[in-house]
């Protein structure tokens, strides 16, 4: 397999750790006299993660971004992903998966929303710190609903209807849009 500039071989998804590690070398100090060595610091990625955990179960009743999604969001909560650990480009994740970048960037998005990863700009996605304690709750409240749901056979999209209609409150201050038959 060719390898990069640095090099490293190419692998599976990776994740770029935050962590730098900074070795000094043994300086001559006639090279360091005479210009020749410029700088006495050898900075490196310490640490390169494949993410050998996430695949995709095409016979699997869950659509891919969900897979990506939840693998993601599991391998942070158990802590295979840490604060501050870069996580693939869209395309590169998409391309390593067989998924088409929307489908990455869709459970990237979803994750950046409930705050466990988020977006740097031109910098990558990061994982994100420790959730407050106010949004771990309500993630878990989410959770929950999310799977009381699931369990009356409703679909995600007629899931997330439900709940943004009682979100934006279409039926009027604290009152309910569902009407139930007595």
């Amino acid at each position: 397999m060719p390898k990069t500039e640095f090099g490293i071989e190419p692998r599976a998804p990776t994740i770029l750790s935050n962590s730098i590690s900074q070795s000094f070398k043994s300086i001559d100090p006639a090279k360091l006299s005479s210009g020749e060595l410029s700088c006495c610091v050898n900075t490196t990625i310490d640490t390169i993660t494949p993410v050998s955990f996430l695949s995709i179960d095409s016979a699997a009743g869950m659509p891919p971004f969900e897979q990506v999604r939840s693998q993601l969001a599991k391998a942070i909560d158990s802590g295979i992903l840490k604060p501050q650990d870069q996580l693939p480009t869209v395309r590169k994740l998409a391309t390593d998966l067989g998924l088409a970048a929307n489908t990455v960037a869709r459970a990237y998005r979803e994750l950046e929303l409930i705050g466990v990863i988020e977006t740097r700009g031109r910098n990558g996605t990061f994982v994100a710190g420790a959730l407050s304690p106010r949004k771990a709750a309500g993630a878990r409240l989410a959770a929950t609903l999310a799977q009381r749901m699931r369990d009356l056979g409703m679909g995600e999209a007629e899931m997330l209807a439900i709940f943004r209609n009682e979100v934006e409150g279409r039926g009027g201050a604290g009152k309910s849009t569902l009407r139930t038959t007595s």
